[in-house]
């Protein structure tokens, strides 16, 4: 059975396996950035699951907005993913004004992953990895929409410090 995505093309659940397609889609900052579609169940894959995927990507930029205001709230609290990212790059910020919404604003899409079936396994449906980069650090990490949770974070591994070029103040 052949199913269709708006933004995916034709999709044969058949030829999936447990690969991944992608597209590309235009921000607001009107940026082309690299959606993946991951299906965990590709036999059981339903038209109805891609048709989320479509309006997750109808709606990307207004979720975006959600996540960066959710990322606003959580850079208060310095257990919290974004936290610990905001308080390493204020320590980092040589003139020490960086404020928590320039913070957030700053922040860029890198790349994004739908997964409208989940499978049995993960109840993650979108997730989005923002890229905080400044002259001393480049840090990362996902903020995943987690059916029955709302926004959850994660660290990545692709925290990269110029360990010649740090500076605490």
């Amino acid at each position: 059975m052949t199913l269709t995505s708006r933004y995916f093309g034709i999709i044969d659940p058949s030829a999936l396996g447990d690969a991944a397609t992608t597209a590309t889609i235009n921000t607001k900052e009107n940026r082309a950035l690299d959606v993946s579609l991951l299906i965990a169940d590709p036999p059981h894959l339903r038209q109805e699951q891609l048709d989320q995927a479509d309006a997750a990507l109808d709606y990307f930029d207004q979720l975006d907005e959600r996540v960066r205001a959710t990322i606003l709230l959580e850079v208060s609290d310095p257990h919290s993913i974004p936290g610990q990212i905001y308080g390493t790059l204020s320590a980092l910020d040589p003139v020490g004004d960086l404020t928590p919404e320039e913070f957030t604003q700053s922040l860029r899409v890198s790349s994004a992953v739908v997964a409208p079936d989940g499978g049995s396994q993960s109840p993650d449906r979108v997730s989005i990895t923002f890229v905080s980069t400044t002259k001393f650090m480049t840090q990362s990490f996902m903020a995943i929409v987690r059916e029955g949770f709302g926004f959850v974070f994660v660290a990545t591994d692709e925290a990269q410090r110029s360990e010649s070029s740090l500076h605490y103040r």
